[in-house]
């Protein structure tokens, strides 16, 4: 089996839960959650697996062959088998994968596990013939691999034969072709840049672009954010670059998809190290989340958030503020690294905004009924952390400004949201 039975439950110390509550944690707590999101990735791939020979679903023989195939590897070639498995994409294919097949056996989704297999087999040389399911037509990721144009039209045997680091992927005896090798960020081939799900195409992205931009980014966030930059070098393992729309960069994360962030271009290093800041929170909240549910079920109430248009749910509105408080201290820490001239009343603006609309929100949440004790315990953490800001005092301009811009989105949100 590729999981350990000796496995503990998954939890986090107390002395590293408060960190975490506050929005920061450090390393150590992120490895701990991350350890979790690892281990519901090997839950569902085995649910998968086992789901698909219950149903006598058309890929069984082929999701049970590729689980074969990890186990040997996860035995044998550790490494390699982590390596894989816990990128982002298999997350996000093992949970639509469970989600579907619970529903019954229309799904697709189970012989993709062979494309991780063959992904994994590629990364530590291993030699293997693993079968592909027969519908896959376009391009198909192989986690950390790559990308490849698969040969032939559906509705025939696809066969990869891998050996030595090298995948030979045919289909009625023609080849794959168009074999584009996984584009890596900062050392270590780690982190992947590249798509989310495993078929289909992706928008166009120069690899040489981004990774000026990743490591001027993490340099910066290394000099000037040593906790940010440590939970990262833990947390992050993939980006997705996506198109900017007409209003600038945007970013999000995924709820079953730990360790991903997608954002659009930045047009700074600044802009990728704020982002990279921005969606780690993201990241850890989901994790938190599923460890722990900080809103109990049933609520349905929406709420005003100072960095929306829309009214947010209860669990939006805390992912929200946790976000903010993260961006608030990043402010933070510009401002105590030193900044003059117009940097500087920049910085001194988003600190004030944002960890001012942060302290609002975490007020008005405090009471509020339909947080479980851990999220209680959440919301009291960040606005004792925003309250331990109090001695940063922004200039009396940049305030002013501040306060402007909160009171004028309020208003704004008043008059879109108003009964008609």
């Amino acid at each position: 089996m590729i999981g350990d039975p000796d496995t503990p439950l998954h939890g986090v110390r107390p002395d590293l839960l408060e960190g975490l509550f506050q929005g920061h944690g450090g390393a150590h707590a992120v490895s701990e959650i991350a350890a979790a999101q690892y281990s519901k990735t090997i839950l569902m791939i085995q649910f998968v697996v086992r789901r698909a020979g219950t149903l006598g679903h058309p890929h069984a023989a082929i999701a049970r062959a590729a689980y074969g195939a990890l186990t040997e590897f996860r035995r044998n070639h550790p490494e390699a088998f982590f390596a894989v498995l816990q990128n982002p994409s298999v997350l996000a294919w093992s949970s639509r994968a469970a989600r579907e097949i619970s529903a019954g056996p229309a799904t697709r989704e189970p012989g993709l596990l062979g494309a991780v297999a063959v992904a994994v087999a590629l990364r530590c040389g291993a030699t293997t013939r693993l079968e592909l399911p027969d519908h896959l037509s376009g391009r198909l990721t192989l986690p950390t691999a790559g990308r490849v144009r698969l040969p032939g039209a559906p509705g025939r045997p696809l066969t990869a034969d891998v050996a030595a680091g090298r995948a030979l992927i045919t289909r009625d005896g023609r080849k794959a072709t168009g074999w584009t090798p996984a584009a890596w960020l900062g050392e270590g081939h780690r982190i992947t840049l590249g798509p989310l799900l495993l078929t289909g195409d992706q928008p166009a992205a120069d690899p040489a672009v981004w990774r000026e931009l990743f490591d001027r980014a993490l340099a910066g966030l290394t000099r000037r954010h040593q906790g940010v930059a440590a939970e990262l070098g833990v947390a992050l393992r993939q980006i997705l670059p996506i198109g900017t729309p007409a209003g600038g960069q945007t970013s999000g994360t995924f709820h079953h998809a730990f360790g991903a962030i997608a954002t659009s271009r930045p047009d700074s290093p600044q802009a990728l190290a704020l982002t990279l800041a921005h969606e780690l929170q993201h990241n850890k909240l989901v994790a938190i989340d599923h460890l722990m549910p900080l809103v109990r079920p049933g609520c349905r109430e929406l709420y005003y958030a100072p960095w929306r248009n829309d009214r947010r749910p209860l669990i939006g509105l805390i992912h929200g503020v946790y976000a903010h408080v993260g961006v608030a201290g990043f402010w933070h820490g510009e401002l105590e690294a030193g900044l003059s001239g117009r940097a500087q009343q920049h910085a001194e603006v988003e600190f004030a905004r944002w960890s001012a609309a942060s302290a609002d929100v975490t007020a008005g949440l405090r009471e509020n009924p339909w947080l479980t004790p851990a999220g209680r315990d959440l919301v009291r953490a960040l606005h004792s952390r925003i309250r331990d800001w109090k001695g940063h005092r922004s200039s009396v301009s940049a305030m002013a400004v501040a306060d402007a811009r909160r009171s004028r989105h309020r208003d704004r949100w008043r008059g879109r949201t108003a009964p008609e």
